[in-house]
């Protein structure tokens, strides 16, 4: 029931303008630590995952 509650009000916040401002700040702040997140990750699979699929193409290549 809190969170609802703690929903219910921030919504109301948005909608009705109210820290407006810090609400923004709020959301690049998230958006920063998401896009950090996905260029980490990102680079992290995509270099496993090209190693593994040259290893896989030379195996086959040498099959």
């Amino acid at each position: 029931m809190e969170l609802t509650t703690r929903l219910y009000i921030r919504l109301r916040e948005a909608v009705s303008g109210a820290h407006r401002g810090q609400t923004y700040s709020e959301y690049a702040l998230i958006f920063v630590c998401v896009v950090i997140a996905l260029i980490g990750g990102y680079q992290l699979i995509g270099n496993n995952l090209n190693s593994s699929v040259s290893g896989l193409a030379e195996q086959v290549g040498n099959a």
